[in-house]
Formats: structure tokens, sequence, C-alpha cells
């Protein structure tokens, strides 16, 4: 005699083995759905790395325009590498104060910098982690830095502008007004603007934003933080870094949110 399927009585404590299977199997299967929406909802995991506690040392040139950086020898030319000061500050303030005491200026100076390291993209930066004593001394190199410069005319660009530091891998960027707090402060301490531009394919590229002479554009830059726009100016090739240089004002429009759809760079 076949044995009748199990008929489930809600009231009883015990249910049957089937009724439980389905169960399990049709809860297990919401939450996949729910857990796939929820990642695929999320925005792209950062690439950016900062080698916390790794103390490295680099040799090069110091320059402090059009932000300071430490130029590297690479063979073919020069890779920069952006200085910043630790905490959300710049290098510029530590840097002077090397001045200082060295009693004489270090730019276009060959010399060893400590650090720490912080990449994304392509692009390095390096944090004067330990003040002053982050420089390592004066180098005998022979090789002279001359910059490679390529004018690449008026442009209208689309993008993000943020913080380097925090934005490289310091901090993983969010969204809203926790974000934009972070971007304020750090290049409301001195660590330069740079402008991140994401093409259809999803190529990154970073900008560098000064003002028209080539100058920090300090609190003007502000309101224009962590949104979408487009900025207008004269785009320039210096070594491996594009530079805009720019009056704001007329020259830059939001668009949207950072966080809303993707749009592209204007060519």
């Amino acid at each position: 005699m076949q044995e009748s399927d199990p008929f489930y009585i809600g009231w009883q404590d015990i249910k049957p083995g089937r009724f439980m299977k389905n169960t399990v199997w049709v809860f297990s299967l919401i939450g996949a759905i729910v857990a796939m929406g929820w990642v695929m909802g999320q925005q792209p995991f950062a690439n950016g790395v900062f080698y916390y506690g790794q103390l490295r040392t680099f040799e090069g040139v110091l320059v402090m325009k059009p932000a300071p950086m430490l130029k590297v020898p690479n063979g073919t030319g020069w890779n920069s590498i952006l200085l910043v000061g630790a905490g959300k500050h710049g290098a510029e303030s530590t840097i002077e104060e090397l001045w200082d005491i060295l009693e004489q200026p270090l730019n276009g100076r060959w010399v060893a910098l400590e650090g720490t390291l912080i990449e994304d993209d392509g692009k390095q930066v390096l944090e004067l982690t330990n003040g002053v004593a982050s420089f390592q001394g004066w180098l005998g190199h022979d090789t002279t830095y001359v910059a490679e410069f390529r004018n690449l005319g008026w442009q209208k660009l689309a993008g993000e502008i943020l913080d380097p530091k925090c934005a490289f891998g310091v901090m993983k960027p969010g969204c809203g007004k926790t974000h934009r707090s972070c971007a304020s402060l750090c290049i409301a301490g001195g660590i330069p603007p740079v402008l991140r531009m994401q093409d259809a394919r999803g190529n990154i590229n970073y900008v560098l934003i000064v003002d028209q002479n080539g100058e920090s554009l300090h609190d003007r830059i502000t309101p224009y933080l962590a949104d979408q726009l487009y900025i207008c100016g004269e785009l320039k090739q210096v070594d491996d870094w594009l530079v805009l240089f720019t009056g704001l004002g007329d020259d830059v429009q939001r668009v949207a949110p950072w966080w809303g759809d993707q749009i592209v760079m204007c060519h």
C-alpha cells in the first residue's frame, strides 16, 4: 500500500519533512536573489591601496608646481609621485618647515624622502608620515630635471572633484555628506584637488586642478566637491599628469550627484 503524502496541520509541533525541505529551498532562493541585488547595486570596489605601516624611501627631484611632487626617473622620462602630509594636510607646510631647518630651498633638488605610499589607477601619492623626519638627505645626481610640457588647448571635461589622498586608498570613497566632508577637509588642509574622469569603457584618468596662474584654488573649489560636473579650462600635459588651469565661476557646471549615472569625458 502506497504511503500518502504528508499533510501539514499548522498547529502541530512537528512539520513534515517534505514541507520543511520546500520551505528551506524557497527562503534560500529568496535570500540569494536579495543578496545578488544588493551587491549589484553597490558602487564598484575601489582599487586603491594605502600601504599603512610600510615606510619606503624614494629618490628623485622635488618640485613644487603645479603641486608638490617627487619626480623619479623611469628610464624614458619621469614618474611623478604626488606629495601629501600626514592626516588631512598637504605637503607644503612640511616642505616649508624643512627649508627653515636646512636653511635652503628643496625645490629642484635631488632628495630622498621616506613615507607611506598610496596608489590607484596608475597614480602614486607619498604621505610624508613623519613630517620633517621624512627627509632622508640630499643626493648628488647629475641628471637635471626638465619638465615635458604639452599644451592640449581649451577643454571641457566631465567628472568628479576629489582629494587624491583619501580617494586613492586611505579611505574607500562613499557618497553623500560623509564623502563630501572628507574631501572638503583634505583640500582645505592643502591636499591638491583632482578631477576623476571615467569614460564609457570604464577607463579612469585624473587631472590636477589649479587656477589660471597655476596656484592653488583654496576654498574657491570647495562648493564643487564630490558632485558630477563639467569644468572648462586650459589643459596641459606635464610629464605623466594632466593639469587643468581654470578660473571656476562660469567655467564649472554641475550635472548631478556623483552617485547617479556615470558620465563620460568630453572631447
